[in-house]
């Protein structure tokens, strides 16, 4: 999605699963888990694009910066996720299927992305019976 490329979103599509990189420094205050002002249009483009993955469990995860100790940082990173789950609720997605989390890990695949710097929601289709 170009729109979202304009907010520094990366979205990567693995067989049944998509998963969306949202750059915390775009999406969230520093040292905070309240949203910039940018962050409500990039918001609302990844709702509508949620939307089109109904039949899916859809997980988010935050990530934090290094500057935190690692129990505030694990902290931020739960608050920055639930932060982006209440708004896709509030965009009317089904809540049955979305949750949050926070993790502390800091590299994933090759180390080429620093998970510290991000909040990460992925699209796992459910299977149908």
């Amino acid at each position: 999605n170009k729109r979202l490329n304009s907010y520094n979103v990366r979205i990567i599509h693995d067989m049944d699963s998509m998963f969306m990189f949202l750059p915390n420094k775009t999406f969230f205050n520093s040292n905070s888990a309240n949203f910039t002002d940018e962050a409500y249009r990039a918001l609302d483009l990844v709702a509508e694009l949620t939307r089109s993955y109904e039949k899916s469990v859809i997980s988010v995860v935050g990530f934090t910066e290094d500057s935190f100790a690692d129990a505030i940082s694990k902290t931020m990173a739960a608050e920055r996720a639930h932060k982006v789950v209440q708004y896709l609720w509030k965009q009317e997605i089904d809540a049955s299927f979305v949750y949050a989390n926070g993790k502390s890990m800091h590299m994933i695949g090759s180390g080429k992305l620093d998970l510290n710097d991000y909040v990460v929601i992925s699209f796992r289709k459910l299977e149908q019976f």
